[in-house]
């Protein structure tokens, strides 16, 4: 039986207003994902060093927590409640959450190339994510997209104020956001971004991820392949 999930995307009566989305680490992951199945819903993405491949500590319980709490004597080790496991988080359920995934790149591009993406991130980023990041920039370009990486390299990039370290929290989330947000509404200005009802599709290994503007809604199916 195909799976059926219906999306209210915020914002998404805005007319001739661009839609941007920002954020950092998972916010931007959700941003960059949101312009994957809905390009038609999204001309901008701001991103702080958010990793491109699905990681696992983001969707289930793991030996590694998602995030920390420290006190004078615990130190709390903290997991989303999420119905994944190791045994049921499918290769399509990575799949769709991929950024890297090319023939989705390819899919997402064909129905919309508006979208202009910005990513700042840190060579030097503990969860060595700067190579997948940089790959994912290349295709951006490669298919048509506006697409920016800027790439912290070593102590000389730092100034203490947009970049105040080379670790994955060193770069701030504000102080870029301030700086780009108008680069880009400069970039889109006098543009018009009247919404029609769109609908793509991605496969993923056994699976087919439908989705679809149904009246205010974007509905998500998911059938076999």
């Amino acid at each position: 039986m195909p799976l059926s999930i219906y999306l209210k995307l915020t914002g998404g009566g805005g007319g001739k207003l661009p839609i941007i989305y920002a954020g950092g680490c998972y916010g931007s992951q959700i941003a960059h994902l949101i312009a994957k199945i809905a390009p038609h819903y999204t001309q901008g993405v701001i991103d702080v060093a958010c990793a491109v491949l699905p990681r696992k500590q983001m969707f289930m319980r793991t030996a590694e927590g998602e995030f920390y709490f420290y006190t004078q004597h615990l130190e709390i080790s903290c997991h989303t409640k999420s119905f994944w496991t190791p045994h049921n988080f499918s290769k399509a359920a990575f799949s769709i959450r991929n950024l890297l995934e090319l023939k989705h790149l390819q899919i997402q591009s064909e129905l919309s190339k508006d979208c202009i993406f910005v990513s700042y991130h840190s060579q030097k980023d503990e969860f060595k994510t700067a190579d997948e990041k940089e790959r994912l920039y290349k295709t951006y370009v490669d298919l048509g997209f506006d697409a920016s990486l800027h790439l912290v390299k070593d102590k000389n990039d730092i100034d203490g104020k947009l970049i105040r370290g080379l670790k994955h929290d060193g770069i701030s989330n504000e102080r870029v956001f301030k700086k780009e947000l108008p680069l880009i509404l400069e970039k889109l200005e006098g543009k018009d971004f009247q919404r029609e009802e769109k609908s793509l599709s991605f496969p993923s290994d056994d699976k087919i991820y439908h989705f679809k503007d149904t009246k205010d809604k974007y509905e998500l199916k998911i059938t076999p392949l």
